[in-house]
């Protein structure tokens, strides 16, 4: 079945996150890549880069999903591949109907320039937004410094100015965009037309688009248009064959390929419909019969591509209703309101949700219903040896059809309430401080953001609620996992679809500010997280009372980000108040409570009270193995505030022994570049610096300032403190050794 993008290799972690993909690869670039932009780490950049040269790990093509043989296209294959060899100087549009196999043209070409060791991109035009993010991924995946994405980000430069000044520097290379139907979610900071934009022509490397919009002036002069149609019988005989050659002679193969009118997807579908072992066609002439039946309108000559690929699989779900399996099409019409064809993992198939749609089989006819789904190709099961990597995907085209028809009858709220469900229950059974939970968490945010997208038009208020709900729970499980620009990102998408629908003060609108302003304050934006904290306070005890558990949460992130502004006596005043309330509602061991205690505690080493703070974080510490475990995130964070306090006492070797101890186990529990393994590695080069051992200490401390400028941005508060400890360890290096007891550099540092 010719599947379109995002079905990347299965083993991939994030294979599945539309946007998230984009951002952590732009947040995680691993060290071990090699940037084509030498510039990046302050060298001269070289030009004319050879592709031999290039390595890049972002971004694959999907080639699995590649059919064993692209049949019909023979020519058109040829001219694209000595265009990869020799590029024209032209972007190249592969065009045509949905279905009509430009996809598998493209793999084709791309897992040939693969083969060949050429820098291959597969980027999805999903919309705008996500479109850019890829793209600025990719940039930062070939030099870009991250405050140079940031800036694009900002819209302080021009994302594609920032692209093409690296593309341009390496030869040989292909890009392919997938699913470019709207030419307008290409266009970003200039029209597509223009050839100034995202998309310009070069001879480089080769520019690989596929569309449905055929109109060339919507894509300027320097495009060329290879435009795609339907197969002759002849070779779509041959798909018919290579799925079932036992299914008929040629001739009779011939026939239904006329039939179904030359589209691959359908040509495909039916060769899958009759490899069934159930299948009451049992051959092409059955096949065809069963489209000619008496009463059936569907493959009029004026119908256009979707429906004649509607035809092909609502056989395909009569068949199934009739071998007791009517669910299978309420299960499809639930799996085609998540973005296709973006794998929807196994997280997200509770039985017990899903069977809400299935009527009367219920539960126990979920299984069934969806291998039977499979069997027909209608879903294609994802497989992994990462059972958190499992799950199903659809193609594009079978999600959108199912989707528009299913949304134009009654069942169409319904169905999409229960996609609702089936998030919001599989936010419930993950940990937002697991780190084990945190890969799925970017999973799930894809298919959240999707939702949003696409059937929030069908729900109902309740629902809607419901989903609201879910989204602060993941853009949690997405803070705690160090994706802060996605928390961001994903919380203020939701709060402007809500607006108009959703009161704001509900506490389903409350809860996502609540996170769209903790990621700000994760972010170093403490002043406009402030605000916004303040607003969703007043809410919250408007709505929910003064003393209830989620106000106080409110009042202790509002004082912590007083205290980032350096208003130490309110923010002191804040946390007061807001542990007394929590010892009174929570309990003095719990979780919350323990939060609050530990950061009045660092409000405390902030106004000089080094030894007082040392003893309330060894007692705060102490009380966490108790209650969270050694290797609780929280637990950690809390035990870093004890050598923080020796560093302030001058007790600078004490603190390294602790600090190296936790930044291991930091960084086998979160990866290398979590925002508190960087905090914690910080913190151990302050140290080193108070021994006097600069050079052990500036090499820390650069590796720690590029790794948050990656992470956070050039910009970003904790980035510049260290920059400032960074250079103030310099000039005191410079100077004679300081007396005894003077203040050692890096007091900055995150959180």
């Amino acid at each position: 079945m010719d599947w379109g993008t995002g079905l990347t290799a299965v083993g991939l972690v994030v294979t599945v996150i539309a946007a998230v993909i984009a951002w952590l690869q732009l947040r995680r670039t691993p060290h071990t890549n090699t940037p084509v932009n030498p510039a990046a780490s302050g060298g001269r950049r070289e030009t004319g880069t050879d592709h031999r040269t290039v390595r890049t790990n972002i971004l694959p093509p999907p080639t699995g999903h590649l059919p064993h043989l692209v049949r019909g296209r023979d020519r058109l294959l040829n001219d694209l591949r000595a265009l990869v060899k020799k590029p024209d100087g032209k972007i190249h549009l592969l065009s045509g109907m949905g279905g009509v196999g430009k996809t598998s043209v493209a793999l084709q070409i791309a897992a040939e320039a693969q083969a060949e060791g050429r820098p291959t991109w597969w980027v999805p035009a999903t919309d705008a937004q996500t479109f850019a993010l890829h793209m600025l991924g990719l940039a930062r995946e070939l030099g870009a410094t991250a405050g140079e994405v940031e800036e694009a980000l900002e819209g302080r430069r021009r994302g594609s100015d920032l692209l093409w000044r690296l593309l341009d520097d390496v030869q040989g290379w292909l890009l392919v965009i997938d699913n470019a139907d709207d030419p307008r979610a290409l266009d970003a900071d200039q029209p597509v037309a223009g050839g100034n934009g995202w998309l310009r022509p070069t001879s480089t490397g080769l520019v690989l688009v596929t569309t449905r919009a055929r109109a060339t002036g919507m894509w300027g002069r320097h495009t060329t248009m290879h435009k795609m149609n339907v197969l002759p019988p002849q070779d779509g005989a041959c798909i018919l064959l290579d799925l079932v050659p036992e299914a008929g002679s040629v001739a009779e193969a011939e026939n239904l390929s006329a039939r179904l009118g030359g589209l691959p997807l359908a040509l495909r579908h039916a060769g899958m419909h009759l490899s069934t072992a159930f299948a009451l066609e049992r051959n092409f002439v059955a096949y065809q019969e069963a489209l000619d039946s008496p009463g059936d309108t569907l493959m009029r000559p004026d119908m256009d591509d979707r429906a004649n690929l509607t035809m092909t699989w609502e056989l395909s779900l009569d068949l199934l209703a009739a071998r007791d399996m009517p669910q299978a099409r309420a299960l499809l019409g639930v799996l085609s309101c998540f973005p296709a064809p973006t794998p929807i993992p196994a997280v997200l198939l509770d039985h017990a949700t899903l069977a809400t749609a299935c009527e009367e089989q219920g539960r126990g006819g979920v299984s069934g219903g969806l291998a039977a789904l499979d069997s027909v190709g209608l879903i294609e099961e994802v497989d992994s040896a990462d059972k958190a990597t499992r799950g199903v995907a659809l193609h594009p085209l079978v999600a959108e059809v199912t989707r528009r028809k299913l949304f134009d009858s009654p069942l169409g709220g319904r169905t999409a309430a229960v996609a609702v469900s089936l998030v919001a229950r599989a936010v419930g059974t993950l940990s937002v401080d697991r780190s084990s939970d945190w890969p799925i968490w970017a999973q799930l945010h894809a298919h959240v953001r999707g939702l949003w997208l696409s059937v929030i038009g069908e729900l109902d208020d309740e629902s809607l609620a419901v989903l609201a709900e879910a989204t602060a729970v993941c853009a949690m499980g997405l803070t705690y996992g160090g994706s802060y620009h996605v928390a961001l990102s994903l919380t203020g998408m939701a709060l402007g679809k809500t607006e108009g629908r959703l009161p704001s003060d509900s506490p389903a609108v409350l809860d996502i500010r609540h996170r769209h302003a903790s990621a700000k304050m994760f972010l170093g934006l403490a002043a406009e997280a402030e605000r916004e904290f303040r607003a969703v306070l007043a809410g919250r005890v408007s709505v929910l009372g003064p003393h209830h558990p989620k106000t106080l949460i409110i009042r202790h992130n509002l004082a912590r980000v007083l205290a980032d502004q350096g208003r130490l006596d309110e923010a002191g005043e804040q946390f007061a108040q807001a542990l007394a309330a929590k010892v009174r509602v929570l309990g003095p061991e719990d979780p919350d409570t323990l939060a609050t205690r530990h950061e009045a505690a660092r409000v405390l080493l902030a106004q000089g009270k080094a030894v007082e703070a040392e003893t309330e974080h060894r007692a705060i510490h102490a009380t966490k193995l108790k209650v969270l475990g050694p290797e609780h995130p929280d637990t950690l964070v809390s035990r870093q505030e004890i050598p923080r306090s020796l560093l302030a006492q001058g007790r600078a070797v004490e603190a390294e022994r602790e600090l190296r101890e936790i930044l291991g186990l930091r960084m086998r529990l979160l990866g290398g570049d979590h925002p508190h393994v960087l905090n914690t590695s910080h913190w151990l080069a302050a140290a080193l610096a108070a021994q006097g051992r600069y050079e052990e200490a500036g090499q820390r401390f650069v590796e720690v300032l590029e790794a948050r400028r990656r992470v956070l941005g050039a910009e970003n508060t904790y980035t510049l403190a260290t920059q400032e400890a960074l250079t103030e360890m310099r000039r005191r290096a410079a100077q004679p050794a300081p007396e005894e007891g003077d203040d050692a550099p890096g007091a900055g540092g995150s959180r």
